[in-house]
């Protein structure tokens, strides 16, 4: 990595250090840099920060799908983490395939996603552009419906 890269990328950690919402900001930051965001970046990261490498993997990850779009009519993400178990997330994921499988005259896409660093509640569900957290059964079914 060159030099004046190196301290740019340094000065924006050094930046946000600190602040609850430090990944999300340094990768906000660093778009203008580097984007995609390469591993020798993260590396330094990680180097400089209270994070660990994986935990950056894992948030990146995240951010990229948050971003990804799809050819199918409705694109479904399903986003869980820790809170998702205690809100039932297996029931939910099968809900959805069940309605999926349902409208066979829609085209749907599902994709799930783990991750335990979400800035939100989860379960959640991202359908095309739009996100919709803290998902109850009643709240998905709405959703659901509105694609009908």
């Amino acid at each position: 990595m060159k030099d004046d890269k190196q301290k740019e990328i340094t000065k924006i950690i050094t930046k946000h250090l600190g602040k609850k919402d430090f990944i999300p900001l340094v990768l906000s930051d660093l778009k203008n840099i580097e984007n995609p965001i390469s591993k020798e970046t993260l590396v330094l990261i990680a180097e400089k920060s209270p994070y660990s490498l994986s935990q950056l993997y894992e948030f990146t990850t995240f951010y990229d799908n948050l971003n990804k779009t799809s050819s199918a009519k409705y694109s479904l993400i399903l986003y869980y983490g820790g809170s998702a178990f205690a809100n039932d997330y297996t029931f939910m994921k099968n809900f959805i395939t069940h309605r999926i499988k349902k409208n066979k005259d829609k085209t749907f896409s599902l994709t799930e996603i783990a991750d335990s660093n979400l800035c939100f509640k989860t379960p959640a569900l991202k359908i095309n552009q739009t996100l919709h957290t803290d998902l109850t059964l009643t709240k998905l079914a709405e959703l659901l419906n509105s694609l009908d």
